[in-house]
């Protein structure tokens, strides 16, 4: 098993959230950014996020697999930010921020351990995102418990009614996206009675399996 120095992906992630961050924070006009502090202090800390993660990568062999990721300039502007924070020039910065990092958080997309990584975070949210929702880990439900909830939420008007088409080519995703345009009290109303209704049904079955028992 490996540890997470020892795992890419995780440097892969922290690369790929300090790209995000530093086109975040730089999304606006020059001017703008040369006078606020704190998207200045924040993008300097992420040019060091990005730095370290590449030399650990680096040091993984990524240089020879993805040779046209500028891995030495990445290092070089971390050692900048870091060792020289009070003499960065923020206009350089600036430019770096704006026309090299969409580059690379581009050609880190197209890494597939980077992509297995986000995959597996995605997925693991939506999985709490349906837990939450549902109000239960039971995976075995979790369908039975959405098209109740949805169902609810329509009769109410929390949610536009649709096609018998579309409702049953519906993925969870699609459920919970739904759902979440309801207001919290609807939303909390349909869980509620979602469950009861799962509850029920779950009684009736028992109770048609223990007459069937009884015949036998």
């Amino acid at each position: 098993m490996k540890t997470s120095d020892q795992d890419p992906a995780v440097f892969l992630l922290q690369m790929d959230k300090a790209c995000k961050k530093i086109m975040e924070k730089t999304n606006g006009t020059m001017n703008d950014f040369l006078v606020d502090e704190d998207s200045i202090i924040i993008v300097t800390k992420m040019f060091e996020v990005l730095g370290e993660a590449s030399v650990k990568l680096q040091n993984m062999g990524f240089v020879v697999q993805y040779p046209d990721i500028p891995w030495r300039d990445i290092k070089d502007f971390r050692n900048v930010c870091a060792h020289t924070y009070f003499s960065i020039n923020i206009r350089q910065m600036w430019e770096i921020a704006k026309k090299d990092v969409p580059d690379v958080f581009e050609k880190l997309s197209k890494i597939p351990d980077l992509q297995q990584a986000l995959n597996y975070i995605n997925n693991h949210l939506a999985t709490l995102k349906i837990e939450q929702i549902t109000g239960t880990t039971d995976t075995s439900c979790h369908e039975f418990l959405l098209r109740q909830q949805l169902k609810l939420l329509i009769a109410e008007g929390q949610i536009e009614t649709m096609k018998y088409q579309t409702w049953q080519n519906l993925k969870l995703s699609d459920m919970v996206a739904m759902i979440l345009t309801a207001t919290e009290d609807a939303q909390s109303r349909a869980r509620e009675s979602a469950k009861n209704l799962w509850e029920q049904r779950n009684r009736r079955q028992e109770k048609a399996q223990n007459s069937r028992d009884l015949d036998l």
